[in-house]
């Protein structure tokens, strides 16, 4: 049986921000359908790694191939042309926008989509998150944190993407807010096929979520396994799980 060929591969990828070498020959495989976690401490490189395949910063060295094509000198909005959407870290929401308004500004992304197709994507996302259908007409703004984040990840489906990259979807949300966001991601993968990489401080949602894991450590990928695998070893657990450390 031919090995499936991974949705998202990166080679040997070293990124930097002018004398400071943030990414150091990173390597990272994503097969279609799979929800990737990638953990480490603040400062790691995580989300320099998902800004790269943005082409923000460029790559110095290395490649980057979306199934199979390379994308490691791609302008910015050609990739996002490739249906791979971005949920940023701090949500990034247009705040003087309503809630409508920033989700059609998703589907702009998607250039060859018809009107009922993003009439579609904007039904699936206020199915996911219905909060967001109440407050259709607010201002992106006022929304509370969570759902500013649904708004983010709202956003970022209105593409109708084939890989999504989420970047720490948890962070200052209180816990049950948290674990919707994580329900839904588990959601859109299970129902959708969605691929998905996600960072994420909190380790032990991410690890429970995903498929595969990987350990970035000072722009290098020190471990990978299974989210079981990577959940059940003590070095990680050391680090990135006793005492809510991380």
């Amino acid at each position: 049986m031919t090995a499936q060929r991974p949705l998202l591969a990166i080679h040997d990828l070293h990124a930097a921000y002018g004398n400071i070498e943030a990414l150091k020959g990173v390597n990272l495989e994503i097969r279609p359908g799979e929800i990737v976690a990638l953990i480490g401490a603040n400062g790691a490189g995580k989300s320099t790694l998902m800004m790269t395949v943005f082409g923000k910063p460029r790559a110095t060295s290395g490649h980057i191939e979306f199934d199979g094509q390379d994308l490691t000198n791609v302008p910015t909005h050609h990739v996002a042309r490739l249906r791979i959407a971005q949920a940023p870290e701090g949500r990034r929401i247009f705040p003087r926008m309503s809630v409508a308004e920033n989700l059609r500004m998703g589907a702009d992304a998607a250039t060859e989509s018809t009107e009922t197709e993003r009439n579609e994507s904007l039904e699936r996302v206020l199915t996911l998150f219905p909060r967001l259908k109440e407050r259709l007409t607010q201002r992106g703004g006022t929304l509370s944190g969570g759902e500013q984040q649904m708004l983010a990840i709202g956003r970022a489906l209105m593409c109708r993407p084939r890989l999504l990259l989420l970047d720490e979807p948890s962070l200052g949300l209180a816990p049950l807010i948290a674990r919707q966001i994580f329900e839904a991601i588990r959601t859109l993968n299970a129902r959708d096929g969605l691929t998905v990489l996600i960072v994420e401080q909190n380790a032990n949602h991410a690890l429970n979520l995903a498929h595969r894991g990987y350990v970035m450590v000072n722009g290098h990928i020190t471990m990978e396994g299974t989210g079981a695998e990577l959940l059940n070893r003590q070095e990680i657990r050391s680090a990135y799980l006793e005492g809510g450390r991380h």
